[in-house]
């Protein structure tokens, strides 16, 4: 089972669409906190904005301690801010 999916965001007979994403990652990659940040990454490249990015996040982990989550969110936002920094240099 794998720790870092969050099952909590799932109403009742829903179906995890991050299920065979984890499951694949966690695999193919030997770490498993490389293996959450890689699934944070491809959330941010999907979200529309940075506001659906939050909502995401939220549920993906909000079952976590709140020092854990805020540490998950203060990552996921540098990586945010990373990326926006990389597209505005490079003119996209």
């Amino acid at each position: 089972m794998n720790h870092y999916r969050a099952t909590n965001a799932l109403q009742p007979g829903q179906i995890d669409p991050m299920a065979p994403l984890m499951d694949q990652l966690t695999r193919q990659s030997g770490d498993p906190v490389e293996a959450m940040l890689t699934v944070i990454r491809q959330a941010l490249a999907d979200a529309p904005d940075l506001e659906s990015f939050q909502h995401w996040l939220v549920n993906a982990f909000g079952d976590l301690p709140t020092d854990q989550l805020q540490r998950v969110m203060n990552t996921a936002f540098s990586l945010a801010a990373l990326a926006g920094r990389y597209e505005v240099s490079h003119g996209r």
